[in-house]
C-alpha cells in the first residue's frame, strides 16, 4: 500500500509517439518499466510486425491526431491500455513477468515490481 502511494508522487513518467517502431517501444518500455507489451494491427488479434512504426497499427476507423502518449507508475493497466486507444487508436495489451495478460486492475508501478 505505501508502494501505491508513493507512485502518485514519484515523476518517473513514460512517454512515447506514433512514430515509433514496434521494437523500438517495446525495447524502451521494458527498459524504462521493465514490462513487456504485445501490439495488435489495427485492433484485431493479430500482432504487429516488429519493424513497422505503431502509426501504422492503429485501426482504420481512428479519427484522432495520433498524440503522444504518456502515463506514470500510478496509472492502472487498463487505464494506459485505454490511453493508446484513445490517443493513439492502438490496440496494446500489457503483460506481467509471466509474459501472461497483466490485471487490469493493477497499476503499473505494482506491475514493475512484481
Amino acid at each position: 500500500m505505501f508502494d501505491s502511494l508513493i507512485d502518485n508522487f514519484k515523476k518517473d513518467e513514460f512517454s512515447c509517439h506514433s512514430k515509433m517502431l514496434v521494437k523500438n517501444f517495446k525495447t524502451a518500455l521494458k527498459n524504462a518499466l521493465g514490462i513487456d507489451v504485445r501490439v495488435y494491427i489495427k485492433n484485431s488479434n493479430f500482432p504487429a510486425k516488429e519493424d513497422v512504426t505503431l502509426a501504422s497499427t492503429r485501426s482504420d476507423d481512428f479519427k484522432g491526431s495520433a498524440e503522444e502518449v504518456s502515463f506514470k507508475l500510478s496509472n492502472t493497466v487498463q487505464e494506459v491500455e485505454g490511453l493508446f486507444k484513445s490517443k493513439m487508436g492502438i490496440k496494446i495489451q500489457i503483460l506481467d513477468k509471466n509474459n501472461q495478460l497483466a490485471n487490469n486492475d493493477m497499476t503499473i508501478g505494482a506491475l514493475k515490481r512484481s
